[in-house]
């Protein structure tokens, strides 16, 4: 049986991360990143598989340890481990034992990286290089990059290099300076370090990072520029013969695609930018190191130094290649249309990554880098094998001026005619939608099983598509794209896909700035979605992390006019669109400020909007944030496009509403311990809350829990008469014979009831017979055939079928009737045939059951509750009302 993606799936996605091949190639060791529920956070662990075949087997119980780094020699795993405070680093025998903390930095460690003798190991690592106390202190600022997102204020902490001596277990940091440096990488010889870092006075102005190398042998030394000083340097990587190194980087700026650059280590601090190798070129598309978001891996070496494999984006999906390193056409590893890789690590002749697909999160495959052979190691994504999805369908787009963009549609094929459609906008700009399963945006899926379509529009700015595309929207944010996103809309209303009285338009980050845009400048939408907002684009420069960057190298510049007239503020009052605004309280990317501007703009003119935001969110909430946080990202997106855009649906249940009610409803009245459970029935999911309250028994305080056991009495009688009305249907009852032809012994007070009295008689309480009959038969299985043999002294309260009369007595009589029939006790036959098909683990009977669970007591009183004389009425009220 199959089901539909909902937003609550999110705590059941695993996602592997970070796979690293052990030095044969045998192993794999990789991160597991899952969604803790009770805690609410996002835990990460280490796990192992076999190359060879097997079950993945789990390394740490830790709930945030990570990057995982195999000693040359294969014999152990270096990691981080972020237990109650940041993160260190820890090792692990690989064949399992006790891990070992390494690390005790006052601020915590970065990722591992082994030396060729796995004498020693690199990281680099945030220090105050003002030292003492300043938490409390003022914080000054002279350049522009006093502030991180998902860090905050940086004050005087900066990140150096270290390098750790793992016999000695001396660390020691060997960079120094007000300037951060990124992540090293180890020549060959194991003897210097490469890394990139911004240390010129202004690199907060003109956002340059060289290249370094530093010898790390003589404590005296300092780093020396190795080149790239006029652009931009991400990661770094050795060649094998160590002469050489190559760099994820733009050689010209931050403008543009990042290439693999061929930089020569001896005297190339004296070759100019120009005359560096980009490896890359050839594909014009952007080669990916890896971030939150960006998925990519750190390119690595091949073929015994010969060749490179690195990740790069096509049509919006991470793709793996392999490059000579002198050169010549890129070629394609490991693609397709809905496939995205990372996290890359290679061994033995073939290449660990982690592959998502159009129907999986991702799991770690290998490649073989001879025959190209693939091989699925993990399977944890198998818990969303019954998911139906909705696959997204790629289209093209041919705009006014000629230009043609990508698409792709989310959609119910069984629906037909013109459906709401809600235009979903990415972020970056230089970000792409892709055709993969998508654990970010489950909105999508849910939106599709509602009857919506959704369209995915890859506008100019977008990556994947050229130099050119990427580079198409500088300067020009809205006035060159946002016809690449009307223009689709309006072809599909054309074509009957999508109802033009129910469109809807969302994103986030610069989609966020685009939702505001097009609802200022296009009166189209009936309902928006901005997330992560830039409403003006004039104190975003000022005030974002970035902000002077994205002036200065995307925005054309820090003309405030032409910021002002590319900002969606400046067409505010034209807005008429309901609008959701979405926003992490910590965000300092795109600041809190631009998301509260526009929600009070729209407020005050009367349209209607929401201000949503996540306490401790930073930008990347949405990606990486609490569990809690990122499913009410998503359903808060369904229930207002639904609202305003899509068929009338009443508001999603508010558990937290309810759970207050029941407290404060359960205090009014005194009521020691209750449980309330809401089930709503609805296309395409229902929906269900629980919510618990104060204790089972006031004598021992135990807490009252949602999977506790409480009696429901009387409602038992529901239950009885479905198992009756089932046999009714299998016509081994029937509901206007005389009960007596299944039931000869029946001997009632009036003999012609008793020949007359039928089971539609019993059900709809107008035997007649006296209900008020709780006499105990005994706890054998025989209780209910002695209750109705001493029915005969029971009184007839009315004719037969003359009036309605409440009668327990008459259901005692249906649960034999069902004994009769079924040869079995009516507890068997209610288990059988209700509890396990229904899945009702924890619905009972019998005391002796109950007491596998928690269970409330019961008590009386109404001012001052005691725990009540007797738990549970005689077994033979079980058909009326013993079901728990």
């Amino acid at each position: 049986m199959t089901r539909r993606l909902r937003s609550s799936d999110l705590t059941a996605i695993a996602t592997p991360e970070q796979p690293a091949l052990s030095p044969d190639g045998g192993k794999i060791a990789y991160v597991l990143r899952t969604q803790d529920a009770v805690a609410d956070r996002p835990t990460t662990a280490l796990w192992r598989v076999d190359t060879a075949g097997g079950e993945p087997v789990r390394l740490t119980r830790g709930t945030g340890d990570s990057a995982p780094s195999w000693s040359p020699d294969g014999a152990t795993l270096a990691f981080l481990r972020a237990a109650d405070g940041p993160a260190q680093l820890w090792t692990l025998p690989a064949d399992g034992g006790e891990s070992v903390q390494l690390s005790t930095l006052p601020l915590g460690a970065g990722r591992p990286l082994w030396s060729s003798d796995g004498s020693k190991i690199a990281f680099t690592a945030p220090v105050d290089i003002a030292g003492g106390d300043t938490a409390r202190a003022p914080i000054v600022a002279d350049r522009l990059d006093y502030q991180s997102d998902g860090v905050g204020f940086l004050r005087t902490i900066r990140a150096h290099v270290h390098v750790l001596d793992v016999a000695t277990g001396e660390c020691r940091q060997v960079t120094e300076g007000d300037w951060h440096a990124g992540e090293p990488a180890w020549s060959p010889d194991g003897t210097r370090l490469a890394f990139a870092a911004g240390m010129e006075p202004d690199s907060d102005l003109t956002a340059r990072a060289g290249v370094y190398v530093l010898d790390v042998t003589d404590r005296r030394n300092r780093p020396t520029l190795a080149g790239f000083a006029t652009g931009l340097a991400g990661a770094v990587v050795w060649t094998a013969d160590g002469s050489t190194l190559l760099v994820v980087g733009n050689a010209d700026g931050p403008t543009g695609h990042a290439g693999l650059h061929r930089l020569p280590v001896t005297g190339a601090e004296n070759i100019p930018a120009i005359d560096l190798t980009d490896l890359a070129k050839p594909l014009d598309r952007n080669v990916m190191a890896g971030a939150a978001a960006y998925p990519g891996g750190l390119p690595r070496l091949v073929d015994g130094g010969a060749a490179v494999l690195f990740f790069a984006r096509d049509r919006g999906c991470t793709h793996l290649y392999r490059v000579g390193i002198d050169g010549g056409a890129p070629q394609l590893v490991l693609g397709g249309e809905d496939r995205v890789a990372s996290g890359l690590s290679v061994a033995g002749g073939c290449a660990a990554v982690v592959l998502s697909t159009a129907t999986s999160f991702g799991e770690v495959v290998t490649v073989d880098l001879t025959t190209g052979v693939e091989t699925v190691h993990t399977h944890h994504g198998d818990n969303f094998a019954d998911v139906e999805w909705f696959r997204r369908e790629s289209l093209e787009f041919t705009i006014s001026d000629g230009t043609v963009v990508p698409a792709w549609l989310i959609r119910d094929p069984g629906r037909t005619g013109p459906l709401p459609l809600l235009l979903d906008i990415h972020g970056g700009p230089h970000n792409a939608w892709n055709g993969v399963a998508d654990e970010v945006h489950l909105y999508h899926q849910e939106l599709a099983a509602r009857g919506w379509a959704v369209l995915l529009v890859n506008p100019r700015g977008s990556d994947g598509y050229g130099s050119a595309f990427y580079t198409a929207a500088v300067g020009a944010w809205g006035m060159a794209d946002a016809k690449d996103l009307l223009e689709p809309l309006d072809t599909l209303v054309a074509e009957g896909v999508a109802d033009p009285k129910r469109l809807a338009v969302a994103g986030y980050s610069y989609g966020g700035f685009m939702t505001c845009y097009l609802t200022s400048r296009d009166d189209r939408f009936a309902a928006a979605v901005a997330g992560g907002v830039v409403s003006d684009l004039v104190s975003m420069a000022g005030s974002s992390d970035l902000g002077h960057f994205l002036a200065a190298y995307e925005l054309g510049g820090w003309t405030g006019k032409e910021l002002a007239a590319m900002s969606p503020i400046t067409g505010v009052d034209a807005v008429h669109t309901p609008t959701l605004i979405i926003q992490g309280a910590e965000d300092v990317r795109c600041p809190i400020g631009q998301a509260e501007q526009w929600h009070a703009a729209l407020r005050t003119r009367g349209v209607p909007t929401r201000l949503v935001l996540y306490p401790g969110g930073a930008h990347l909430v949405i990606v990486n944030g609490p569990p809690s946080h990122r499913i009410d990202f998503n359903d808060r997106i369904v229930d207002w496009v639904e609202r305003h855009a899509g068929s009338p649906r009443p508001a999603r249940l508010d558990e937290n509403h309810w759970q207050r009610r029941l407290s404060a409803l359960a205090e009014r009245h005194t009521v020691p311990g209750a449980q309330l459970g809401i089930l709503r029935l609805g296309e395409p999911n229902d929906e269900l809350i629980t919510a618990a309250y104060g204790v089972l028994n006031r004598d021992t305080g135990v807490a009252t829990t949602t999977d506790s056991l409480f009696q429901i009495g009387s409602i038992s009688k529901v239950w009885t008469a479905t198992v009756a009305m089932q046999l009714v249907d299998e016509g081994r009852l029937d509901l206007d014979a005389p009960v007596v032809e299944v039931l000869p012994e029946l001997r009632l007070s009036d003999p012609e009831v008793t020949k007359q009295v039928t089971l539609r008689h019993l059900l709809t309480h107008t035997s007649g017979i006296d209900g008020d009959v709780f006499t105990d038969t005994g706890r054998g299985d025989d209780c209910l055939e002695k209750f109705v043999a001493l029915l005969g002294d029971v009184a007839q309260n009315h004719p037969l079928g003359a009036t309605w009369s409440y009668c327990n007595a008459g259901f005692t009589l249906v649960g034999r009737l069902i004994e009769k029939v079924t040869g079995k006790t009516w507890d068997e036959a209610l288990r059988e045939r209700l509890f396990t098909p229904l899945g009702l683990a924890h619905t009972v009977t019998l005391p002796e059951e109950a007491l596998l669970f928690r269970a409330a007591v019961g008590h009386v009183g109404e001012t001052e509750p005691k725990r009540a004389p007797v738990w549970v009425l005689p077994r033979s009220a079980g058909p009326s009302g013993l079901i728990t």
